[in-house]
């Protein structure tokens, strides 16, 4: 019976698609680096502004009022959510 041949695919092809693949896989790489530095950085400006709000609303006690109430609750809330 007859022997399969293999297809031949020339080795310069080979190696240009294995390069061209290697780039992508770095720039995803890349890619998902910078995308978690953002969202870390997003992460702690919210930290920071809710626990700012709620430092000044609990040192500002003489202005106790429906609505620093309930932004106070908003805050808290961030706080969860995050």
């Amino acid at each position: 019976m007859g022997e399969r041949k293999s297809p031949h695919i020339p080795c310069d092809k080979v190696n240009t698609v294995a390069v061209l693949l290697s780039a992508v896989l770095m720039l995803l790489s890349f890619l998902q680096v910078e995308q978690l530095t953002v969202l870390w950085i997003l992460f702690s400006l919210i930290v920071i502004g809710n626990s700012a709000v709620l430092v000044t609303l609990y040192l500002n006690k003489r202005r106790k009022s429906r609505m620093n109430f309930f932004i106070m609750q908003l805050a808290a809330a961030g706080h969860y959510q995050v």
